[in-house]
């Protein structure tokens, strides 16, 4: 870094506007190092990592003059990332350095405009390389006292990767954030139900997106929403399918507390419906909703029915697809009662080895199908194919209002104007 410091020191322009810092350089050795850093890049820094790791303990002290000059007036963006594996965790039972905690806190301060935080404690949770390994009752938490200590009148994204509590939560909601995403991925978490719906209130006049996810262990807590005045998009994800805790929604109706809502995402929800159940079933229906994507393993008829009841001017809709018949029956409920959709995709990991589909999307039984496929796998229209012989049931050509078809991720059938071209893969 010194020869850097050199190099910058001695440039008009200047060369980059993002910096990482690993914890092994945090060093009382290194501290004349870094304030140069600090003096010679802090003007026109944009974004700064930080990576901590527990194995290595240096020893840092931030001093009160460094305290003092440090200035960022420019910095938009900053990750703080503890990058110790898990596994040291377990054998050490360490927690979270204590001793860096007072250099995150001098640069919150010194960066006055920044705009996004971003905290993964630890990063390797949410990764791959620890997939079966249960950091139990030794996983870290956040440092005490980063959401608090001085509130960023410009923040206005947070992405929080943690294990929080409750006090910590509540420290967050009285801290004069005023964020516009939120996005808060959790592992284990056991909240008391005031606490992260504190946290909405405090956000309710600004929060624009929430996105909530578990991962691999389920958290035990209930959101209850207040009523959020701009929320339009919320994304709700959970990996952890056989876990008996997971997070779940109270009771709540979308034009009392949802009433901006445009965007629901439930793609990557797995397990039990309890976790996702609450936005089919809610006390009033969303006059702005116009984007959905069901779970992945949404396969619950009496839900599917209540789809347009709920969302009455829904335009996308995201669908998985097996040959399940819970599967077929949602998929037809969504041909016959979504007649204002306009954009439909079919997800399905079936390839051209499972059996053919093309009853489902176009209604015919499987016989008249497999008597219209064609050597090649298509369905086409023989001449003397007279459709009313046969019975339909509900099916693609009830969309009347569709522009668009996706399947497998690839556009199969297009609208324009009052001409189709309609075409069914097997």
């Amino acid at each position: 870094m010194i020869n850097i410091n050199s190099i910058l020191k001695g440039s008009e322009l200047s060369p980059c506007v993002k910096f990482g810092i690993t914890s092994s350089f945090l060093t009382n050795e290194n501290e004349k190092v870094l304030r140069d850093f600090f003096s010679t890049c802090g003007s026109f820094m944009e974004n700064l990592t930080i990576c901590v790791d527990q194995n290595k303990r240096n020893k840092f002290e931030i001093f009160e003059d460094f305290y003092k000059k440090l200035h960022l007036p420019k910095l938009k963006h900053l990750v703080l990332e503890d990058h110790t594996p898990l596994r040291a965790y377990n054998t050490s039972h360490s927690s979270t350095n204590t001793d860096l905690t007072p250099i995150f806190k001098a640069i919150l301060s010194a960066a006055v405009n920044l705009e996004k935080l971003s905290l993964y404690f630890p990063k390797s949770l949410y990764g791959f390389e620890c997939e079966d390994l249960d950091p139990g009752p030794t996983l870290p938490q956040l440092p005490e006292g980063l959401l608090c200590h001085r509130p960023c009148r410009y923040l206005s994204h947070l992405d929080i990767s943690a294990k929080l509590t409750d006090d910590q939560l509540m420290d967050m909601s009285q801290a004069g954030l005023r964020l516009k995403t939120l996005q808060f991925r959790m592992r284990n978490v056991t909240l008391q139900e005031n606490s992260f719906t504190t946290l909405l209130q405090s956000q309710s006049k600004t929060l624009v997106e929430l996105k909530l996810r578990e991962e691999r262990t389920g958290s035990n807590f209930i959101v209850k929403f207040p009523k959020m005045e701009r929320l339009s998009v919320i994304s709700i994800s959970s990996v952890c399918e056989f876990e008996e805790n997971s997070l779940t929604f109270g009771p709540f109706g979308f034009q009392e507390h949802l009433p901006a809502i445009k965007t629901l995402e439930l793609w990557d929800c797995f397990g039990r419906e309890e976790r996702w159940s609450a936005f089919f079933l809610a006390v009033s229906p969303s006059y702005s909703l116009e984007k959905l994507e069901l779970p992945a393993q949404f396969r619950n008829t009496s839900l599917a029915q209540n789809i347009s009841v709920v969302f009455p001017y829904l335009k996308k809709l995201k669908v998985g697809f097996s040959l399940r018949p819970e599967n077929e029956s949602v998929l037809r409920t969504v041909y016959s009662s979504l007649k204002n959709l306009e954009e439909l995709q079919i997800i399905t990991d079936m390839d051209h080895q499972n059996e053919n589909i093309d009853h489902i999307l176009t209604g015919f039984s499987k016989e008249v199908c497999k008597k219209l496929r064609t050597s090649v796998g298509c369905l086409r229209p023989h001449m003397d194919f007279d459709q009313h012989q046969y019975r339909r049931e509900s099916s693609l050509a009830d969309l009347k209002s569709t522009k668009h078809f996706y399947y497998n991720r690839k556009t199969v059938f297009d609208s324009h104007a009052n001409t189709s071209t309609f075409y069914c893969r097997s």
